[in-house]
C-alpha cells in the first residue's frame, strides 16, 4: 500500500480534522542505545498530559503536509523514491525496503521489541524519541534524533543558568526538558523505512554511533 493510498495511516493522519485526530492513539518513548550488541536499545515509555498529546498529533499532521508537494494536477501528495545510500533527492521521501537489508531489519525489530519492554533509563542516556501512532489497528513509528536537555542543576561547571518565570519572580529551571515537534525525520511503517533525514537513519541504527 502506497503512502498516498486513502487507507494508509500516514495519508489518513495528514488529512484528519482535529476531531478525527482524537481517535488516533499516541505513545511516546525515549530511547537509549545499549553497548551490548544483543540488546541494542532500551526504551522508557512516557506519560503525557492530554493537551500535550493533542499538540503532538497536530504537529505530526502539520509536518506530514509539509513534505507533500503538488503533482501535475495540483493535488498534494507524497513523492517517494527508492533509498540511495549515497544520494538523497530534494522534496522526495526515500523508501527503504528492509527485506533487502536483513541487518537493518534486525535492528528495527530490536527497537520495536525494546518499546514493549520499557526500561528505567536516565535522561542523560536518551539519544532519540520514538512516537508511535495507531489508528484502525495500524501503527507507524516516527523517530526524532534528539536527546533530553538536562537541567543545569544536573550538570557540572555550568556557564549559563536557565531560569523560568514563576509567579512574580525568576527561579532556576530545575527540571530536564524534552522537546517535541519539528520536521519529520524518519518513520517506520511495517518493514519499510521512510527517510527524510539520512542523518537520523545513520545515528539511530548504527550501533557504533553514540
Amino acid at each position: 500500500m502506497t503512502l498516498n493510498n486513502d487507507n494508509n495511516i500516514i495519508n489518513q493522519i495528514s488529512n484528519m480534522s482535529e476531531e478525527q485526530l482524537e481517535q488516533v492513539d499516541l505513545e511516546v518513548f525515549l530511547v537509549s542505545k545499549a553497548t551490548s550488541t544483543h540488546d541494542l536499545y532500551f526504551a522508557r515509555k512516557e506519560r503525557l498530559d492530554t493537551e500535550l498529546a493533542k499538540w503532538i498529533k497536530g504537529s505530526i499532521k502539520k509536518e506530514l503536509n509539509a513534505i507533500k508537494f503538488e503533482d501535475e494536477n495540483n493535488n498534494k501528495k507524497f513523492f517517494i523514491s527508492d533509498y540511495d545510500f549515497e544520494l538523497t533527492k530534494k522534496d522526495f521521501i526515500a523508501k527503504l525496503n528492509l527485506e533487502s537489508d536483513r541487518s537493518l531489519k534486525s535492528k528495527k525489530d530490536k527497537l520495536l521489541q525494546a518499546l514493549l519492554e520499557t526500561s528505567s533509563i536516565e535522561d542523560s542516556q536518551v539519544k532519540f524519541q520514538v512516537i508511535k501512532v495507531s489508528y484502525n489497528e495500524e501503527s507507524a513509528y516516527f523517530i526524532y534524533y534528539r536527546g533530553v536537555k538536562l537541567s543545569a542543576m544536573n550538570k557540572k561547571n555550568v556557564g549559563k543558568l536557565p531560569t523560568i518565570r514563576h509567579r512574580e519572580e525568576l527561579v532556576i529551571q530545575e527540571n530536564d526538558v524534552v522537546e517535541f515537534g519539528g520536521k519529520i525525520e524518519l518513520f517506520i511503517l511495517g518493514d519499510y523505512f521512510y527517510i527524510v533525514s539520512p542523518r537520523t537513519l545513520e545515528y539511530s541504527f548504527d550501533p557504533f554511533v553514540f
